[in-house]
């Protein structure tokens, strides 16, 4: 919690300057009240934007519109003196916050200028810088963050704070808003040295009320590190004792730890110590919190009060009179814990009215008045002027465990009612407050031997303790005094008290010990018939208690149940044990044989238990139970040990007859096989015996008997014979499919018993199948009949095929089942099985049959093969004037079909990478092509190319041939001599050849068929190739 700088700071730290000549700066301010003295010209204290509660808020800003003229505005603040220096350093710790008051959000970390924090020792300066904060050590949080830094201020200067925050001129627009709170400086102390100074206990707070503590501080206070201090109270002032775990520099105790109090004060660094001067802790007595108790209606004042010294008589009048009256001022009632003390009360009841006077006591000094065993029920007043003597009078007893002092007494008079409480208001009355002085009762313990032996069944009377007035309590202290009929417990301490003039706290503690009287215990007997009383080891057998009645010897025979007391003494105690001696003489009564039929319920027996097995074995049956089987039972009475018992057998006839259920049938019904029983004609086994498998043909009433010694079972059941048909139709086969005709009883189904899909006239059944016809009576829907007929579905398909094209031949391919190929129609001409060759075109028949008795089906298809040829053309040579393309050659147009040429011949066999008819051809080259017409492609055949080019030197002009075309005869002639002629066909081939020595030659050419032709003509050193048509 934050604190603000408080006037025992203050206080303290003028003490320290007295002593240490510069005073220690301990500066804290949290500007929860106002800027605390801080120059507030720039600065405020608001919660806007504040760490908690109110901060320091003060804005500085740059702001730069673009209009010629720029609005600047520093934040500055001057603290107010915060204490003289010591010397030494001041740890200097704020919160604080950056707010973007433009932006409206916490301030990022961009240049927006600085908050400088400064000392000096004079507000005119000059001034030191401490801190500063700016864009590289701004913490960005929308909470505050918390700055330490440190700085060593001259000795026995004032030091004063001094916060500027500038804007960066950065940026057009900078709006800054810093809170700052949680100031603290707090400077190091100066090490002890020597001696610690003398000083004195001084009490901060008294006098002290009951549940408060005395706060205790040594003046002047000590203003160096290194101290120790150990604090000691004294009841007396003379005797002093630790006080465990108080070594601070102040004291915050009980009274009672007192109420004398000093501190011993060490210096560590040079192990010598002081003693401060003590101080006495007064108490008030009273609470520190008080209940006020007001009356709704009139006050009826106390008139006179009387406790132990306390006397105090007060106005009887009610008018005017206060609610309550505090006379804590008077002399306080002194008295002594452990004592019982008079109290008397008087009263205005204002006429004839009844009032009642409560007493409550803060024994235990807790604030609570109500606690168990703090108040006391006086009495009550009557029709009393307060003053006419009446008076309510009663004892009060003050614990001995109620705490010393002063403490709180309150008088409560109450209309009606005792109050049911201290606090709570009332009617009419009024309440008084006093102070009760309580001191510990001195009365010594009674003497007494630590141990005490006594016997047995002792009480506290019996235990010895010499004093005034003994109590006996088993505890230390408190509790309440033990009855003198008490029984003792052995091993126990139990504790006295006793009383001259109070009731002493001090208690003599005394251990019992019993006298141990041994004497025997034997275990409580269950005999049969008698029982042998054995020899004791301790004690004799006695007929009654405490030693009473006759001695009884060992080896008395008992034979009737008693009890008996074994009974011993020794050292003037005695002890005894009893145990019980129970003679058992059992008879059982005796049941006869039982013959019963079904079932026999037990009867109550006059003594004892039934039983499944002897000796009380097996399971107990009680009266009223029935046995439905034959079976032994025992009545038995007594224990395992010692018992009575007859046996006795119950004999159960169970006849079983069967109980068939009644039956409707639409035909005769066979009795099947019984179980238990006979079939008759009539009741009671009378009439005729049917044999099981006898059928009944006729509804009739049958009855199962049976018998089992005198007892019978006997049920009828009724057999319905309602004939019921349905129509039977004749199994039939058909070819492709059936039409179900009408029926004229029952429905068809897919299934029996009318499961499966229900068809109905008409339907066309496509499949061999068995249908059910299935019917239910109108009359009794029980009774049902079916029958059934198998429709043969004869299904010939005749499988069909294409119509196919093939080259040199064709395989027929596999059937289905029932086909077969013919080569006429309707099964007629050649059969030829799957797999024949077909290597001429013909009409192909499929011919499908299914029979079955004297049906047959039939289905027919066909296709036609043909089947085509094709021949290998032979080599060609092809010659040519000049290069060209595949297209250029005259394989393309002299062949029909479609001429496919490739580079090797494993690529022709193939049919695989073709060249393209683009492709240039190359001379001398053996290319290989294919023909293909129709479905056949021919094997591949060689195209040899070359290419004739002219020869150089050839003069055309010199050259001539006629005709052209040319019917027989080819006229040739050249300036020189032509030396042969080779006549080739457009595919290559040479047709013609021949030798000449002549600048004239003619070539026959009637012999070559019609068609264009390639002529060479060669000379010496030239030659010339032309094209020639053979007409």
């Amino acid at each position: 919690m934050k604190t603000q700088l408080r006037c025992l700071l203050v206080l303290l730290g003028t003490f320290l300057i007295s002593v240490t000549g510069h005073a220690q700066i301990n500066y804290t301010q949290n500007f929860n009240v106002d800027e605390g003295g801080w120059d507030d010209l720039d600065f405020y204290a608001d919660t806007f934007q504040s760490c908690e509660g109110q901060s320091l808020v003060g804005e500085f800003f740059y702001m730069d519109f673009g209009d010629g003229d720029l609005y600047t505005g520093d934040a500055v603040t001057t603290s107010p003196s915060l204490g003289v220096s010591n010397g030494l350093p001041v740890t200097l710790t704020y919160s604080y916050k950056l707010f973007d008051y433009w932006d409206y959000i916490p301030l990022g970390n961009f240049e927006w200028g600085s908050v400088t924090i400064a000392y000096a020792t004079s507000l005119s300066g000059p001034w030191t810088t401490i801190h500063t904060i700016n864009s590289a050590n701004h913490v960005v949080s929308a909470d505050c963050a918390v700055k330490t830094a440190t700085f060593t201020p001259a000795a026995g200067s004032p030091v004063y704070l001094k916060v500027t925050g500038v804007a960066a001129q950065t940026s057009d627009f900078i709006d800054v808003l810093f809170s700052m709170d949680n100031v603290s400086l707090v400077q190091q102390l100066p090490a002890c040295t020597g001696t610690p100074a003398a000083s004195t206990a001084t009490l901060l707070n008294g006098p002290v009320c009951n549940q408060q503590n005395a706060s205790i501080s040594l003046l002047p206070a000590y203003g160096a590190s290194g101290l120790t201090y150990q604090w000691q109270g004294s009841a007396n002032g003379t005797t002093y004792t630790n006080i465990a775990g108080a070594t601070s520099a102040t004291l915050s105790a009980p009274v009672s730890a007192g109420p004398w109090f000093r501190a011993v004060v060490t210096c560590s660094g040079s192990g010598l110590s002081t003693t401060s001067a003590a101080v006495q802790a007064t108490s008030s007595g009273t609470n520190c919190t008080s209940c006020a108790v007001s009356f709704t209606n009139n006050v009826e004042p106390i008139t006179s009060v009387v406790f132990s010294n306390l006397t105090n008589v007060t106005d009887a009048s009610a008018v005017g009179a206060p609610a309550m009256q505090d006379f804590t001022a008077l002399p306080p009632a002194n008295v002594t814990t452990g004592q019982a003390y008079s109290f008397s009360a008087q009263g205005n009841t204002d006429g004839s009215f009844t009032t009642y006077i409560k007493v409550y006591i803060d024994f235990n000094k807790n604030g609570n008045l109500n606690d168990p065993g703090e108040s006391f029920n006086i009495g009550t007043v009557t029709n009393s002027t307060g003053t006419d003597g009446v008076t309510a009078t009663s004892s009060i007893f003050i614990p001995t465990n109620a705490a010393t002092g002063l403490t709180l007494m309150r008088v409560y008079k109450l209309y009606a009612a005792y109050p049911s409480g201290p606090c709570a208001n009332g009617g009419y009355g009024q309440v008084e407050d006093y102070l009760v002085n309580i001191t510990q009762c001195t009365t010594a313990a009674p003497t007494a031997a630590a141990t005490q032996t006594v016997c047995s069944n002792a009480t506290v009377a019996n235990l010895v303790a010499t004093g005034t007035a003994v109590k006996w309590y088993n505890v230390a202290s408190g509790g309440t005094p033990l009855a003198s009929t008490t029984t003792l417990t052995n091993n126990t301490t139990y504790y006295a008290s006793q009383t001259n003039v109070c009731e002493g706290t001090a208690r003599a503690a005394v251990m019992v010990n019993f006298t141990v009287v041994p004497v025997d215990d034997p275990a409580d007997v269950t005999a049969c018939v008698s029982y042998t009383l054995p020899a004791l080891t301790n004690g004799v057998y006695r007929t009654a208690t405490g030693g009473g009645g006759t001695v009884v010897a060992a080896g008395t025979v008992i034979n009737a149940t008693t009890t008996l007391y074994v009974y011993n003494t020794a050292n003037g105690c005695s002890a005894e044990n009893s145990f019980l001696i129970t003679v058992s003489n059992p008879v059982a009564a005796e049941p006869d044989d039982v013959d019963a039929c079904g079932s026999y319920t037990l009867p109550a027996l006059p003594n004892g238990s039934y039983h499944t097995a002897a000796g009380g074995g097996g399971d107990t049956l009680p009266a009223g139970t029935v046995i439905s089987q034959t079976t032994t039972l025992y009545a038995f009475v007594g224990t395992t040990t010692c018992f009575d018992e007859n046996s006795f057998t119950v004999t159960i006839y169970n006849p079983v007859a069967d109980a068939p259920d009644d039956v409707v049938t639409c035909t005769d019904y066979v009795l099947p096989a019984l179980t238990n029983g006979a079939y008759y004609t009539q009741q009671g086994g009378q009439g005729d015996m049917l044999a099981a498998g006898t059928s009944v043909n006729a509804t009739t009433t049958l009855f199962v008997y049976s018998a089992d010694g005198d007892c019978s079972a006997e049920n009828s059941f009724t057999v319905t014979v309602n004939p019921y048909e349905v129509d039977q139709l004749d199994d039939v086969v058909v070819c492709s499919e059936y039409a179900l005709p009408a029926l004229t009883s029952g429905s068809y189904y897919t299934q029996v018993s009318g499961m499966g899909d229900m068809l109905a006239e008409g339907d066309v059944i496509t499949s061999t199948q068995t249908i059910y016809i299935y019917g239910v009576s109108e009359d009794n829907d029980a009774c049902v009949a079916e029958t059934s007929f198998t429709v043969t579905v004869l299904n010939a398909v005749a499988d069909e095929f294409e119509d196919v094209v093939v080259c040199d031949l064709y395989t027929l391919p596999e059937l289905s089942a029932n086909n077969t190929y013919h080569t006429q129609t309707g099964g007629a001409g050649t059969t030829l099985p799957a797999g024949s060759v077909i290597n001429s075109s013909m009409t192909i028949y499929v011919y499908a049959q299914d029979s079955a008795a004297t049906v047959s089906c039939t289905d027919e298809t066909s296709f036609m093969v043909t089947v085509e040829t094709l021949e290998t053309p032979e080599d060609v040579v092809i010659i040519l004037e000049n290069t060209a393309t595949l297209e250029d050659l005259e394989i393309y147009t002299d062949v029909q079909g479609t001429v496919t040429v490739y580079a090797t011949e494993d690529d022709a066999e193939a049919g695989t990478n073709p060249l393209s008819p683009s492709t240039e051809v190359t001379d001398d080259t053996v290319y290989y092509a294919t023909v293909t017409v129709g479905a056949c492609t021919s094997e591949p055949f060689e195209v040899t190319v070359e290419i004739i080019l002219d020869r150089e030197n050839f003069n055309m002009v010199n050259f001539s041939y006629h005709p052209n075309p040319v019917k027989d005869v080819l006229n040739l002639s050249y300036s020189e001599n032509i030396t042969g002629v080779e006549v080739y066909s457009l595919v290559g081939q040479k047709v013609l050849s021949g030798n000449y020595n002549s600048n004239a030659v003619t070539v026959n050419l009637s012999q070559l068929a019609s068609g264009t032709y390639m002529v060479k003509v060669n000379t010496e050193n030239a030659s010339k190739t032309i094209k020639v048509i053979r007409e």
